[in-house]
């Protein structure tokens, strides 16, 4: 989030939702990258989304993996993600903004393909 940054240069450590989405972030991608040979590394990841309508979550980790990938940082497989909400007894895939709030309940998911996981 963009205004996250500022917020965070100012000494706040952004929203709750900033916080959130970040360690869901941290915790989606961190089993695709192979730490084993990253040991005198630091990766930080800065994700910016500029328009959002729905589910921040899947885009971060797609952009994420595909950022980590591009700048070759060794992946064990690249991510894929996707999150369900239930709303008025129907699930439904990548909700927008409008389904979100009317959910229910939210579940998101990453996935690395290679390693079923």
């Amino acid at each position: 989030f963009a205004r996250g940054e500022a917020e965070e240069a100012a000494g706040s450590r952004g929203t709750e939702r900033e916080r959130t989405l970040a360690r869901q972030l941290e915790q989606g991608i961190l089993p695709s990258i192979q730490q084993d040979r990253l040991k005198k590394c630091c990766v930080e990841v800065q994700c910016t989304i500029l328009e959002s309508n729905g589910s921040d979550f899947t885009p971060a980790i797609l952009c994420t993996s595909f950022a980590l990938a591009s700048s070759n940082i060794p992946l064990y497989d690249l991510m894929t993600s996707c999150t369900l909400v239930v709303v008025e007894g129907r699930i439904l895939l990548d909700p927008t903004a409008a389904e979100l709030a009317r959910s229910e309940d939210e579940v998101s998911l990453a996935y690395m393909p290679s390693r079923d996981q």
